[in-house]
């Protein structure tokens, strides 16, 4: 539906100057919020926490359930039992009627109404996001009031108190380049509020999403209005550094209020004036980033950092070096930021004057208030951080951290947003002295900027194949750390040898939990496109996650194991009584092998690397070159080529393993001149190989290269 908000296209004209807009923001929602009563419809909404499924013909014969169960459990006679027994029974096949109804319609409607058919599945999988009880300091809370002032009181502890921090401006200049004045256009605003996706939470001005979505063309003006005087005076709104906090869960137990963190929901016009700026400060920033910083950044992920890194320690262990990594933890990185501390480095980044001005207004003065079901705390001071939630939040965090790679002089120091980690390869004993000497470091340039790490949570990983390793104890501000066997680094469990079998164990069983959960949630559905897309979604995203680093390529057991997750799940999605083999029941699907299915997210990677959509720090030659020179192949120039590996582990690395693949597959594949070709085609390969090759219980079918005798076999099973 249109709203009819003519009234609103020249708000702007109301008042007579644009600083009179700015001082008088107050009295232009007041104006939008007068439209908004006088021509928008009303309904009023109740809040249920029944299921979907439950009608009102059906809840209401369960409240005559309850009335009678009220009326006869204080006497209790064999016919008014029997009675009730039956009008028990009754409901429970109504209700299970009525659920096996309501999943067959949303999956009928998968297309027409996915959103619908996504929520039953949340509706289904969720907990409650806080407990009804809560505890904070020794002491239980259980109104929403109460917990909402509790969760605030936490949330204000973690704020620093940077009045006393000295700032001379005295960073050295990273950039020649200048950005110092900001201008947008009606139509830039105009296109950004069309956008708006209607379905986010709005922030503390109440102003619904909708709303400014679908008149953007009539409050264009006026936004444009307010957000340029902002930036060209170097003020924001007051109101605009208003935020509302849902506490949202990190680990541990869920009744402990330590165990949250805030996201700020600021209000959605302010997002419009951020969104703005991103788009201009990113591409000023860009080149002077920290190039192993891989967070919050175009062409880099979770994937290429990792590939990086242990592709090196990969190396070294393959010639017989040892390797420690030192995971580096801050204590609160994004809630502890020192404002002036990062307006001083921004100004490095060659941000001038106005608009460094309203970058130092954006940062200070903040407030916020914790809301809970509804609740809401009292408005706190924010005195530190950047918030979490907003869109410059992430980039302003990585310019506040981009100079602490420079203290390292000795070891490597890569990075995901606040996840860091400190690494060196160890060839005498030297190594380990210049690698402390690079933590010490680390935690000067922790204390100078007022961003401090938390030594209990810092641990050594040492990657060793070493029977007898000598002992190395490092120490962070005065604190030994810990030694570990295996750490999870961005999601992929690292263990000390670098095999990945724990990585693997793990995978295997979310994903299993996840299967056995639509098992228990799906029953009656027999629509298999849904139950297809379900499985995509939900279940075998847990085994592609970073697939690139850890894949299973040559040690039985874990092909199997992987592969068992499909099986299983192929089984449920045909159906009970289905006497098909699995080879069949992927060929009736649609689906590749799960093996097949990780070997072409390798090969779509490579083909990435190879058309620069993805950024590494170092240029490809480092990990492969093509062939040259005579060659009996038809055409060399496709063919890959890596460096020598010595054991059978780095052998199966992704940048050794996939030159195999890459060579292996046809050359009208490998020419394809746009990503979705080279899937299309890449696909129908595949498939050719799942009629012609595959056999569940061949373990030599289940991959390109032969997890045997390491033969390529392309349209035929290996016959090692």
């Amino acid at each position: 539906m249109v709203l009819q908000v003519a009234v609103l296209e020249n708000l702007v004209l109301s008042f007579k100057t644009i600083v009179c807009i700015y001082s008088n923001y107050e009295a232009i929602t007041a104006k939008l919020f007068a439209a908004l009563n006088t021509f928008v419809p009303k309904v009023k909404c109740k809040q249920t926490n029944r299921p979907p499924w439950i009608t009102s013909e059906l809840a209401k014969a369960i409240n005559k359930k309850k009335t009678m169960w009220k009326r006869i459990k204080n006497s209790r006679t064999a016919a008014n039992m029997e009675k009730f027994r039956k009008l028990r029974q009754h409901l429970k096949n109504w209700i299970r009627l009525e659920r096996r109804n309501y999943v067959k319609n949303i999956a009928d409607e998968i297309h027409s109404n996915s959103k619908r058919f996504w929520s039953y599945f949340a509706f289904k999988n969720k907990a409650k996001p806080i407990p009804d009880k809560l505890t904070y300091n020794n002491t239980t809370f259980s109104d929403d009031r109460a917990r909402a002032e509790a969760f605030n009181d936490f949330f204000k502890s973690v704020y620093k108190d940077h009045s006393r921090c000295q700032v001379t401006f005295d960073e050295p200049v990273i950039t020649d380049n200048s950005l110092c004045r900001v201008q947008v256009s009606v139509e830039e605003i105009s296109k950004i509020l069309s956008s708006l996706d209607v379905h986010k939470a709005i922030g503390p001005d109440k102003l619904p999403t909708i709303v400014l979505k679908e008149c953007a063309e009539s409050l264009a003006p006026s936004v444009t209005a307010v957000v340029n005087f902002g930036l060209r005076t170097g003020l924001q709104l007051t109101e605009w550094k208003k935020a509302n906090v849902p506490p949202i869960h990190k680990k541990g137990k869920k009744d402990l209020v330590e165990n949250y963190r805030p996201v700020s929901l600021l209000p959605v016009i302010s997002k419009v004036q951020e969104r703005c700026l991103v788009t201009r400060l990113v591409p000023h920033v860009q080149e002077v980033l920290y190039s192993y910083q891989h967070g919050f950044q175009k062409g880099k992920s979770c994937v290429t950092q990792l590939l990086e890194v242990f592709h090196e320690i990969g190396s070294a262990l393959d010639r017989g070096f040892e390797s420690d990594i030192i995971y580096l933890d801050f204590a609160k990185a994004f809630d502890s930021v020192c404002p002036a501390k990062l307006v001083s480095k921004l100004k490095a980044f060659g941000i001038g004057d106005p608009l460094l001005k309203w970058f130092q207004s954006y940062l200070t003065e903040r407030k916020q208030r914790v809301v809970v079901n509804g609740t809401y705390s009292a408005w706190t001071d924010v005195g530190s951080g950047v918030p979490q939630g907003s869109l410059l939040g992430p980039i302003l965090f990585l310019l506040f951290v981009n100079d602490m790679p420079r203290v390292v002089e000795n070891a490597s120091l890569a990075m995901f947003a606040d996840d860091s980690k400190c690494y060196k390869v160890i060839n005498q004993e030297s190594d380990f002295v210049k690698l402390q000497r690079d933590l010490d470091a680390l935690s000067t340039w922790s204390v100078s900027n007022e961003l401090f790490f938390q030594p209990t949570k810092c641990v050594n990983l040492r990657i060793s194949r070493k029977r007898n390793s000598p002992s190395r104890n490092y120490s962070l501000n005065g604190i030994s750390l810990e030694v570990v066997k295996a750490e999870k680094d961005l999601g992929v469990l690292i263990s000390s040898d670098m095999t990945w079998k724990d990585h693997i164990v793990m995978v295997v069983a979310k994903a299993n939990k996840m299967l056995g959960f639509l098992k228990r949630n799906c029953a009656g559905l027999v629509n298999r496109e849904a139950l297809l897309r379900l499985y995509h979604s939900l279940v075998r995203s847990h085994v592609c996650f970073c697939s690139q680093v850890w894949a299973p390529q040559s040690t039985v057991n874990t092909l199997f194991l992987v592969e068992g997750i499909q099986r299983r799940a192929s089984r449920f999605i045909v159906g009970k009584g289905s006497d098909l083999s699995y080879r069949d029941r992927l060929i009736k699907l649609r689906l590749l092998p799960l093996n097949y299915w990780l070997e072409y997210l390798d090969l779509v990677f490579f083909y990435k690397c190879l058309n620069n959509m993805v950024d590494f720090t170092f240029e490809f030659d480092h990990y492969f070159s093509f062939v040259q020179g005579r060659t009996r192949r038809a055409n060399a120039a496709h063919c890959v080529k890596t460096n020598y590996a010595r054991t059978s582990l780095f052998r199966d690395y992704f940048f050794n393993r996939i030159a195999i693949i890459w060579n292996g597959i046809p050359e009208d594949i490998k020419v394809a001149t746009t990503l979705c070709s080279f899937k299309r085609q890449l696909k129908s390969f595949y498939f050719k190989r799942l009629f012609n090759v595959f056999d569940g219980d061949n373990v030599r079918s289940f991959k390109i290269i032969c997890p045997k005798c390491r033969r390529v076999n392309i349209l035929k099973a290996c016959s090692c």
